[in-house]
C-alpha cells in the first residue's frame, strides 16, 4: 500500500475597517489530507487537525477510486521558506493614521481590510517525499471614493507594507480626479494596472494551460502556439523574489524549477501533476497544488518583467486611459481569447497625467491585446489568486473601447 500525508497549519490575523471603526480578528487551523493506494484504487480523505491521530483518521476516511495503475510520484527531501514575525496588530496606530489623514482630505475610505497569514506546510508519503515549507502573505484590499469617482486596490506582499503611503498615493489620484468624462468610442492606448492585466491574463491564456485540460481533450492551447508579441516572456519562477509562496518542490513532493509558460509570445507547454501526467502518458512538471482535497495543475509564481518605469509609461501613453480595474470577468471566454468588460474603475490621462474619471467597456481578443503590447513596467505588485501566486507590473497597449 502506498501512502501520502500532506499537512497545513496556518495561522490567520486581520484587521478590518468600517463606519470609523477599526475591528482585530484571529485564528488558527490545521487540517491534514491523505491519500492513499490500495490494490491500485486511490482514495483522498482530509480531517482537521495534524499528527498521527489525524492521519490515522485520515486514512480510515479514504473512499477507494475504481481500479488504476497510477502510483505516487518518486518525491525528493527538503526544507525551505520564509518566516512572517511582524504582527498586524503591532501596525493598528499607522493605519488609523493613514484612514484620518486620508478622511481629513475629502476623501472617503469606503473599505479596509488587511488580512495576514503565516503557513507551514509538510508532504510526507512512502515514496520517499519528506519536505516541509514556510510562509507569509498579506493581503491589503481598500476602497476610496471622492464625489462619482473611486479607487479599489488588492495587492499582496512577503511581509507588512507600508498602509499609510500606498493609500495616499491612491488618493493622490483621486484628487486629480474629481470630474467625470465619458470616453470615446474606438480603439484607444490604454494603461493596465498589474490587477486587471493578471485577470486578463490568467482567464485568457493562463487557465488553459492546465493538463488534465489536454487529458481530457479539452485545451484550447497547444505547444508551441503563438498567445502574445516577440519579447513577451511570462515565467513560473516559484522561488522568484517576489514569490509570496516559496517552494522548491510541489504539493507532492515533485521538484519545482523556473520555467517560461510563455516565452517569447509563444506557449511552451501544459502544467502537470502527477496523476493527469499518468492519464496523458505524460511526466509530472512539478505543478502540483493543494487547495483543500482537490490536487491542482497551476503555476506556483507567475511573473512578468520589463523595463519601464511608470513615469515613463505615462509619458509614453500620452493621452487614453488608466485602468485600475476590470468588472464582469465571466465576459472572459479562455477557448476563443474573446473578451468584453467593464473597465472600472479607469481614470482619463492627458499628457501623461490623470485629470478625470471614466468607465467604459473593452473588447477584443486577449491573445492580439498581448501581441500589440507597447511597454511593460520594472515595478512589480504581487497578486494572491489561492493558491497561486503572482507578480506583475504595469503594462501598456491598446483596446477597442465602448463608452
Amino acid at each position: 500500500m502506498e501512502t501520502e500525508f500532506y499537512t497545513l497549519w496556518e495561522a490567520k490575523e486581520k484587521l478590518s475597517y468600517s463606519s470609523g471603526v477599526l475591528r482585530p480578528e484571529s485564528g488558527e487551523r490545521a487540517f491534514t489530507v491523505a491519500r492513499v493506494i490500495k490494490d491500485g484504487r486511490v482514495g483522498t480523505a482530509l480531517v482537521e487537525g495534524a499528527g498521527e491521530r489525524a492521519e490515522k483518521l485520515a486514512l480510515e476516511l479514504s473512499r477507494l477510486s475504481p481500479r488504476e495503475d497510477y502510483h505516487l510520484p518518486e518525491g525528493t527531501r527538503g526544507s525551505w521558506g520564509r518566516s512572517l514575525e511582524d504582527s498586524l496588530f503591532d501596525h493598528v496606530e499607522e493605519i488609523r493614521e493613514a484612514v484620518a489623514l486620508i478622511e481629513g482630505s475629502g476623501i472617503n475610505v469606503a473599505e479596509l481590510e488587511i488580512g495576514l497569514t503565516r503557513r507551514k506546510t509538510s508532504v510526507w508519503s512512502t515514496e520517499g517525499t519528506d519536505v516541509s515549507g514556510e510562509y507569509g502573505i498579506v493581503n491589503l484590499m481598500f476602497s476610496l471614493t471622492r464625489g462619482k469617482a473611486f479607487l479599489r486596490e488588492w495587492v499582496a506582499f512577503p511581509e507588512v507594507p507600508e498602509v499609510k503611503r500606498l493609500m495616499l498615493e491612491s488618493a493622490e489620484i483621486l484628487k486629480k480626479a474629481e470630474s467625470v468624462e465619458k470616453a470615446r468610442p474606438g480603439e484607444a492606448c490604454v494603461l493596465f494596472a498589474p490587477l486587471p492585466f493578471a485577470e486578463l491574463l490568467y482567464l485568457g491564456i493562463v487557465r488553459e494551460a492546465s493538463g488534465s485540460l489536454v487529458a481530457r481533450g479539452l485545451s484550447a492551447l497547444e505547444e508551441g502556439q503563438r498567445v502574445a508579441g516577440e519579447g513577451f516572456t511570462l515565467y513560473d519562477d516559484p522561488m522568484d523574489e517576489t514569490s509570496l509562496k516559496p517552494a522548491e518542490a510541489d504539493d507532492e513532493g515533485v521538484p519545482t524549477k523556473r520555467r517560461a509558460v510563455i516565452e517569447d509570445g509563444v506557449f511552451t507547454g501544459h502544467l502537470w501533476n502527477s496523476y493527469w501526467a499518468y492519464r496523458a502518458g505524460r511526466e509530472s512538471t512539478g505543478n502540483a497544488l493543494r487547495y483543500e482535497t482537490a490536487l491542482l495543475e497551476a503555476p506556483h509564481h507567475l511573473t512578468l518583467k520589463g523595463e519601464a518605469s511608470l513615469e515613463e509609461m505615462l509619458e509614453e501613453l500620452g493621452d487614453g486611459y488608466l485602468i485600475a480595474g476590470v468588472m464582469g470577468l465571466t465576459g472572459v471566454d479562455s477557448k476563443t481569447g474573446n473578451f468584453s468588460v467593464l473597465a472600472n474603475p479607469a481614470f482619463v490621462v492627458r499628457g501623461g497625467d490623470v485629470v478625470a474619471s471614466t468607465s467604459f467597456t473593452i473588447t477584443g481578443n486577449v491573445r492580439d491585446l498581448f501581441e500589440e503590447i507597447e511597454l511593460i513596467g520594472k515595478e512589480r505588485r504581487g497578486i494572491w489568486f489561492e493558491p497561486i501566486s503572482m507578480a506583475f507590473p504595469y503594462v501598456l497597449g491598446r483596446v477597442r473601447v465602448v463608452p
